[in-house]
């Protein structure tokens, strides 16, 4: 998740992935040609977009439909715009409603069939969690959490908690929502964002970012000393650095270097949470 827009480059050298809302907002109106959600963008950011569109290259309009068309997840090469809004025409006129209503009509077919096979399905929030090429997102927030819980009642009904993509959302606060969600809680996705101003952001280090890292491996520890268990988690994306900058296959957010790092940092502060407030050593 989270691939659209372009790799940034940060003071110590390495790249990182950004989400630009300006760009978005571009390809959306400009290279789309599609009518952009009001929610989605300001009236400054719409402006913003235009007078950038108007100074752009043929080539710099291409590069940013060639980064965001290879950056939506399951995507062959090969994609053109043309097959793209055939593809996205499938949802015209539904709203969040509509699609919330079908995610329930999905769960409460497929939960059970969970239940008896002793599985559970843990759903990944919106990445962004901003409505984008007029598609709805329906899982971004505290509110969206609490319908999903609530469409099947059953521990086999839960989420992949993801840092990143609710992380991007200012309105969230982290810690609480893996309080208040930790029994439906089954994998855990640990990634920081810095946000930006007008809603653009980047993937910053791991304990660095606009989450509180710290706060949120305490939350997750709380967890888990309740429940009795260790949930799986993964550093999820990681900075392009080193060795890695060399390889043209590796790209910013998968990079094997970048990705070890975050988790050493993350086992160190979890270790030193756990010492701190759960041993006596």
């Amino acid at each position: 998740m989270f691939h659209l827009g372009k790799m940034t480059g940060l003071e110590d050298g390495s790249m990182a992935l950004r989400f630009d809302k300006v760009e978005m907002a571009i390809f959306e109106k400009y290279i789309m040609n599609v009518e952009v959600i009001e929610e989605a963008y300001t009236s400054n950011i719409l402006k913003r977009a235009e007078i950038l569109f108007s100074e752009m290259t043929t080539k710099e309009k291409h590069n940013l439909q060639e980064r965001i068309l290879m950056g939506l997840p399951g995507i062959v090469n090969d994609l053109t715009i043309p097959v793209f809004k055939i593809m996205i025409a499938q949802y015209d006129n539904l709203s969040h409603s509509d699609l919330k209503r079908n995610l329930s009509y999905f769960l409460k077919e497929v939960i059970p069939v969970c239940e008896e096979n002793d599985m559970t399905m843990g759903i990944h929030p919106g990445d962004p969690p901003i409505d984008i090429m007029g598609l709805p997102r329906i899982i971004k927030s505290e509110q969206d959490l609490e319908d999903l819980v609530n469409f099947v009642d059953s521990p086999a009904n839960g989420i992949t908690f993801c840092t990143g993509a609710l992380g991007a959302n200012p309105d969230n606060n982290l810690p609480k929502m893996i309080r208040m969600f930790g029994d439906r809680i089954h994998f855990i996705h640990l990634r920081n964002v810095r946000l930006e101003n007008k809603g653009s952001f980047f993937e910053d280090n791991h304990l660095e970012g606009s989450t509180d890292m710290y706060e949120v491996v305490k939350a997750i520890i709380e967890v888990e000393t309740r429940r009795g268990l260790h949930l799986p988690m993964r550093s999820d994306h990681g900075h392009q650095m080193l060795d890695d900058l060399k390889d043209i296959n590796v790209y910013s957010g998968y990079s094997a270097i970048g990705r070890l790092r975050g988790l050493a940092e993350l086992r160190v502060l979890a270790l030193g949470i756990i010492k701190v407030n759960y041993r006596n050593f």
